[in-house]
């Protein structure tokens, strides 16, 4: 995808495509190695249930191809929409996707261990019936693991869910079943990695690294509000422009806007395991470095650098104080 990005001149989609094949890289090797060493990132039943939800994927996918390889005279009109045009509209179509992170909170704190106790239930009450489903053995985890082991399955089911028609989107677009992300992509994002999947890949990585649960919760939330606030303020308030803008008319307004959201967001959720103090400098760090990424706006989109960038800075201030 990158070298397809960069055949059309599209610095930014190869750099952000590459990126993307870098991060999937370390995550499988990451994934692989856990599991080798015994200390398996999502442990049994809910691996198969990762299996059998990436083959209902393909298998749908497939279906989907199969059956438009049989259309064959229909011509789909793409239009990527460039910087300067994207309006409040367009953005705010785009970042209502971003709501998707209110399900982070609620797998975290409230499905993931009701989910996994009726879970490892039902798996005794089959093993005293004397049942065996694929080898079924029950592997005995710490409660405390299970809010991030569940998070972490989610993440994974959503990023296989987005990132094989992503896929199929660059190479033919017609054999993809997600035609409607085109309506609000940005030129810079024709021939290249979708925007969705790069959010889904910097909030794994955060995700897999960062040891403190609150953190990167928090972490990730401010990622996605503070970006969308941001974006949606500047485009419809931003007339005061940022320093190195020209390339994304971000604006100050949108800036303030976007720093006020991840105190907002993050202070809550931080003030359930952290005293107040605490809570108040890790939530102010947390809208610092979204802020400095935001006035930066380094080529690599910050849907990568926002989540890795916000939760190690949280947590090395955690560190120290």
């Amino acid at each position: 995808m990158g070298l397809a990005a960069k055949h059309l001149g599209n610095r930014e989609g190869a750099y952000n495509s590459i990126t993307a094949g870098i991060l999937l890289t370390f995550i499988s090797f990451y994934y692989l190695i856990a599991s080798l060493i015994g200390n398996p990132l999502i442990i049994y039943p809910f691996n198969v249930l990762m299996s059998v939800w990436v083959g209902l994927i393909a298998a749908f996918q497939g279906l989907y191809i199969i059956l438009n390889k049989k259309i064959k005279n229909k011509k789909y009109d793409l239009h990527f929409v460039k910087n300067e045009d994207f309006t409040f509209y367009h953005e705010m179509k785009r970042k209502v996707s971003h709501l998707v992170g209110i399900l982070l909170i609620v797998c975290y704190f409230w499905i993931s261990i009701p989910l996994f106790i009726d879970i490892q239930y039902l798996l005794n009450l089959v093993e005293k019936m004397g049942i065996n489903i694929w080898g079924m053995v029950i592997i005995p985890v710490n409660m405390m693991y299970v809010p991030r082991m569940i998070t972490l399955f989610a993440m994974f089911c959503t990023g296989y869910f987005i990132i094989i028609p992503d896929i199929l989107r660059v190479f033919d677009f017609k054999l993809t079943m997600f035609k409607m992300f085109e309506k609000i992509m940005r030129e810079k994002e024709k021939n290249a990695i979708g925007p969705h999947v790069c959010l889904v890949i910097g909030c794994l990585i955060s995700t897999l690294l960062i040891p403190e649960d609150l953190i990167v919760v928090s972490g990730i939330i401010i990622a996605i509000f503070s970006d969308s606030v941001a974006s949606l303020v500047g485009r419809k308030f931003g007339k005061h422009k940022l320093p190195f803008s020209k390339r994304t008319g971000k604006s100050y307004e949108g800036l303030l806007g976007g720093f006020l959201t991840a105190i907002l967001v993050s202070f809550p959720i931080l003030l359930l395991g952290y005293n107040l103090m605490t809570s108040i400098i890790l939530s102010l760090i947390g809208g610092l470095v979204f802020s400095v990424i935001d006035i930066l706006t380094p080529i690599i989109t910050d849907n990568y650098l926002n989540p890795i960038l916000i939760c190690t800075g949280m947590y090395i201030i955690f560190l120290f104080i």
